[in-house]
Formats: C-alpha cells, structure tokens, sequence
C-alpha cells in the first residue's frame, strides 16, 4: 500500500510540473500514508493481543443475562416454574465461527 502511494506521489509530482503544486502534493499523499501507517499498526498489535475466547466467553453471558432480564420482564411466572435459567434463541442469527492464528 505504501509502495502505491508513493506511486500516486511520483504521478502527482509529474501531473504537476513539481514545484509547490508538487510539494503540497507529495505532503497530502505523505500525511496519507503516515495515517495508513499508525491505522495498521493500531489494528495488527490489538487484532493480535486480543483474548478471542475471553471475549466471546463474556459476550455470551452478556446475551444470557440480557434474556433473562427480558424474560424475568415479559413472565416472571415462566422463570419459577422452570426452576432453571431459561435460554431463548434468535432466528436467523447464526453461531459464532471459531478460529485461531496458526
């Protein structure tokens, strides 16, 4: 991407005859690639340091506790006579997928 960039630096310097033109040009285009730079850096370390499993671990009690509130709401009385937590599926939403990095 960066060797793209420097590509649309050299076409814009030439566009442009050099000269300021070019130099606001090779500017704009450097503040670009600096950008796409600290956004891949960014996205690789926390893509990387995250806790996959943790975190679908947590999203899941969250969903759990968040239905059964909506059910304690909707029929309290449904609750005491299962005696258990009671789990409702939404259709059409499919399973998280599980992968890992190699």
């Amino acid at each position: 991407m960066l060797g793209e960039i420097a590509t649309l630096t050299l076409l814009a310097w030439e566009l442009t005859g050099g000269g300021a033109w070019g130099l606001i040009a090779i500017a704009g285009l450097g503040a670009v690639a600096l950008l796409a730079a600290y956004y891949f850096a960014v996205t690789s370390w926390s893509l990387a340091t995250t806790d996959w499993e943790a975190l679908a671990a947590q999203k899941k009690a969250d969903a759990l506790t968040a239905q059964r509130e909506s059910l304690e709401a909707a029929a309290p009385e449904a609750l005491e006579e299962a005696g258990a937590p009671i789990v409702v599926s939404s259709p059409g939403v499919a399973p998280p997928q599980r992968w890992s990095l190699p």
